[in-house]
């Protein structure tokens, strides 16, 4: 999610295959669970995937934004 986050912040819009080599474990695992993973990301609705020409772009949501937020926001609850 970090991923599609920052790359939205810049104006760059990822495909599944532009997030898998950003991965640490990328040499371990096939693009096949990060789609699966990209698709249980849409059911929960922090992103969604749009038709862009040939190619599917993964874009954060508004819930995307607040969940990440709100899991980095620090304990005391106040915004850094």
């Amino acid at each position: 999610m970090g991923f599609i986050l920052r790359e939205k912040g810049t104006g760059r819009e990822l495909t599944a295959a532009e997030i898998h080599p950003m991965l640490i474990y990328a040499h371990d695992v096939t693009r096949g669970p990060v789609r699966k993973f990209i698709e249980l990301l849409e059911g929960g609705a922090p992103v969604a995937r749009e038709h862009r020409g040939r190619n599917v772009v993964i874009l954060p949501t508004g819930r995307g934004y607040h969940w990440f937020r709100s899991a980095r926001l620090p304990s005391t609850g106040t915004v850094p």
